[in-house]
C-alpha cells in the first residue's frame, strides 16, 4: 500500500465517502466511535493493519488513516520495519522538517504541511500516520484531481 502525503493511502483519497472505501476496501472488520470527538468514525481492517477516519463534521469524509502493514510504502521506499534513519534520507523526505516528539514507549516524527507522522520503537518505524492537511487555521486542503497526480508522480 502506498501512502501520498496529501492525497490518501493505497487507492483511497481523502475526501471519500464510506462507499467508495467499500468498494475499494470492503466491509472493515469493526466500526468505532473515535473518543473525544463530536461522531467521527473509525473503521479497522484487521488483515491491513488499517485504521480509517471519518470526519462527522465533514459528511463522514475520509480524514485520517493509520497503517502498519508491512508492505506500506512511502515515496518507493519500504517504511515499516526501517531504520528511521533510512527513513529520514529517502529523497522526497529529506527537505521535509520533522519534529520528533518522545513518549515513553516511542517517539513521533511529525510534519504538520504534509500531516505525516512517523511513529518509532526500537529505531523503527512501526506505523504511518496520515491525514488531511490544512489549508488554513479553519480549512482543511481537500485534495483536488491535479494534487493527486502531481503527488503521485513524486511516489
Amino acid at each position: 500500500m502506498i501512502v501520498t502525503p496529501g492525497v490518501g493511502i493505497g487507492p483511497l483519497r481523502f475526501g471519500d465517502r464510506r462507499s467508495v472505501v467499500k468498494r475499494h476496501l470492503g466491509n472493515p472488520d469493526e466500526i468505532k466511535r473515535v473518543l473525544d470527538s463530536d461522531g467521527d468514525v473509525q473503521w479497522v481492517y484487521n488483515d491491513r493493519k488499517l485504521r480509517l477516519t471519518f470526519y462527522s463534521e465533514h459528511d463522514m469524509r475520509l480524514g485520517y488513516a493509520r497503517c502498519s502493514h508491512p508492505n506500506l510504502s512511502l515515496f518507493g521506499k519500504d517504511v515499516i520495519g526501517a531504520t528511521i534513519k533510512q527513513v529520514l534520507v529517502v529523497p522526497e523526505l529529506r527537505d521535509i522538517q520533522f519534529v520528533a516528539e518522545e513518549y515513553d514507549m516511542f517517539t513521533s516524527y511529525f510534519n504538520e504541511d504534509a500531516w505525516l507522522l512517523l511513529n518509532v520503537e526500537y529505531q523503527c518505524v512501526n506505523e504511518v500516520e496520515i491525514g488531511v492537511p490544512f489549508k488554513n487555521d479553519e480549512e482543511y486542503n481537500w485534495p483536488t484531481t491535479k494534487t493527486s497526480r502531481r503527488m503521485k508522480k513524486k511516489a
